[in-house]
C-alpha cells in the first residue's frame, strides 16, 4: 500500500520514474495483476520474476520458514530478490530510487529515518528518497481513498480485535519473529489457507505452530 501510495503521488507530482517491482511464486495471488493495472495511472512498471520456482528453491534447499528469510544475508533474499534489483540497476544504469519505507513500520525505519532524513546517498552512490517517512498508516489509506485507488485485498485481511494499522506485507512466507512468536502463520491460515498449505508442504513445522 505503501508504494502504490508513493507510486500515485509521484505520477501527480509529475516526476519521471519507472517503477519496478518484483514478484514471484510467494506474491500473494494477484499482486502481479494489481501492479500492472495501476501502472495506467502511474509511471510504466518493470515487473522482476526470477528464473526459478522459489516454493521450489525453499523444498529443495531444506531452508526452515521459521527462520529469518528477509534479511540480506539470507540466500532468498540476497538472490532472488536484492539479486534481482541489483542486476536490473546494472541494466539500467539508475541512480536513484524512492522508496514508500515508513519510519512508524519497524525499529530500524525509525532509526534510519532520523539519521538520514528523507534523502540520503548510500553506498555505491545511489541515491535513496523516501517522501513518506514521516506518514503514519492512516495517511496513507486516507491518500489512497481520497484518490479512488484499490488497495490490495491482502490489507483487508484483519483478524477480529486486531490493528488494521500494524498489517504488513511481504512474501506469504516469513520467518523470524512473524513466524514463531507475532502469529504470521495463524493468520495466514485464517485468510489465505491454500498459501498456508504450501508453505505446510515447504516446511512441516509450519502446521505445528499454526
Amino acid at each position: 500500500k505503501d508504494s502504490t501510495a508513493l507510486a500515485i503521488l509521484l505520477a501527480e507530482m509529475g516526476v519521471e520514474v519507472r517503477g519496478v517491482s518484483v514478484k514471484d511464486a510467494l506474491a500473494y495471488p494477484g499482486e502481479a495483476d494489481y501492479v500492472r493495472a495501476l501502472d495506467t495511472r502511474t509511471a510504466p512498471v518493470d515487473v522482476l520474476t526470477p528464473p526459478v520456482s522459489l516454493r521450489g528453491f525453499l523444498a529443495a534447499s531444506g531452508a526452515s520458514l521459521l527462520g529469518n528469510l528477509h534479511a540480506r544475508s539470507a540466500e532468498l533474499s540476497s538472490r532472488w530478490f536484492y539479486g534481482l534489483l541489483d542486476e536490473h540497476r546494472a541494466r539500467t544504469g539508475y541512480g536513484g530510487v524512492f522508496l514508500g519505507l515508513r519510519a512508524e513500520e519497524s525499529p530500524g525505519r525509525a532509526k534510519n529515518a532520523a539519521q538520514r532524513g528523507a534523502v540520503y546517498q548510500r553506498g555505491g552512490g545511489l541515491w535513496v528518497a523516501q517522501p513518506l517517512h514521516r506518514w503514519k498508516a492512516e495517511d496513507v489509506h486516507a491518500f489512497l481513498l481520497s484518490r479512488d485507488v484499490p488497495i490490495l485485498p491482502v490489507y483487508l485481511c484483519v483478524d477480529p480485535g486486531e490493528d488494521w494499522r500494524a498489517l504488513r506485507k511481504s512474501w506469504w512466507v516469513v520467518g523470524g519473529a512473524p513466524a514463531a512468536s507475532l502469529g504470521h502463520y495463524t493468520w495466514l491460515r485464517r485468510w489465505w489457507p491454500e498459501q498456508w498449505a504450501k508453505a505446510c508442504e515447504i516446511d512441516a513445522a509450519v502446521g505445528s505452530i499454526s
